[in-house]
Order: structure tokens, then sequence, then C-alpha cells
């Protein structure tokens, strides 16, 4: 099971958009929503990507999953480049770096036990969670949705909706 909804109600004002819905979601299996504007779909599908509360119910996730959602119209922040937003996906990643980075200086002017222990903790957990990869395997989804490298200085707000949905894409 990757998700469970059980009695799941969410309301907005006076309207009950989901009432009571419980379903769960297997590995593998493929979900379509259809249904006319205002029946829930959107709201379904906040709830399954954690960007909603239930009013009622309870939803279940499988341990350690992570769930992307890709919006119908991307918004970006900031006037970036194509790769420095698309980098954006990974800032946990880029806040532990720098914090290497700043570490190391300290390090190298006055070593101490402590410091050089924390160090070796987040070292760690960078390593894990992917931080000397990560750059290459951004470049690697913008090719794999059709950017070219001679694009990936280009701006973020310069690019047409289909390729800032390619941008949406490579991000998740």
């Amino acid at each position: 099971m990757l998700v469970r909804f059980q009695d799941v109600s969410k309301a907005f004002g006076a309207f009950n958009v989901v009432s009571d819905v419980s379903f769960q979601i297997q590995p593998g299996q493929k979900i379509g929503l259809i249904g006319p504007n205002g029946a829930g779909k959107t709201t379904l599908l906040n709830l399954i990507s954690a960007s909603g509360e239930a009013d009622q119910g309870t939803i279940t996730f499988a341990s350690g999953i992570r769930i992307g959602r890709l919006e119908q119209i991307p918004n970006f922040a900031g006037d970036t480049s194509l790769v420095g937003e698309a980098l954006r996906a990974f800032q946990h990643l880029q806040k532990q770096e720098n914090q290497l980075r700043e570490m190391e200086v300290a390090i190298s002017d006055a070593p101490n036990p402590e410091l050089l222990e924390r160090y070796s903790k987040l070292q760690h957990e960078f390593e894990f969670g992917g931080g000397y990869s990560y750059r290459a395997r951004t470049e690697g989804a913008l090719l794999g949705v059709g950017f070219r490298q001679s694009q990936f200085s280009q701006s973020a707000d310069t690019l047409s909706g289909g390729e800032k949905n390619r941008l949406a894409l490579a991000k998740l």
C-alpha cells in the first residue's frame, strides 16, 4: 500500500467537496480521476500530495514514500536560469553543501574533535542523500526531457509554456 484514505472528508466553507471517501493505492496501480468541475479531483490530489489537510478521516502513507506533483501551470520563483531552477529541487542538499564548506573553513582555522565529528556526520548525510551526484542527475533530467545543454543558462522566465512544463517535470 502506498496511500490509504479511510473515511476522509474535506469541505470548503459549507460546501462538502469530498465526503467519507475510502480507497487505497497499491504499488504499480494506474489511477485516473475523472469528473466534472467541482467534483473534488484537485482536492483529492492535494490530499494525496500532502499539500492539503483532511477535515475528517485518516490518510496513511507508506513509510519513506515521496510524492511529487506537476502543477498545470508551473510558477518559478525569481529570475533564475533553467538549470538553477531545476536545482531548486535539491535545496536541502545545497544547504548541507554550504554548511560543509563553512565547516571546512572553520576546521582549517582551528580543528577540534567536536567540529570534526559534526562535519563527519553531515558529510555522511550529504553523501547518503545524493549530494555528490545531484547536479549531474539534474542535468541528466533536463536533457532527458528534451533541453539542450546550450539552454541551461537561459532564464526560466523566458521559456514557453511547454518548456516550463518540461522543466517542472525535470524538477520532479
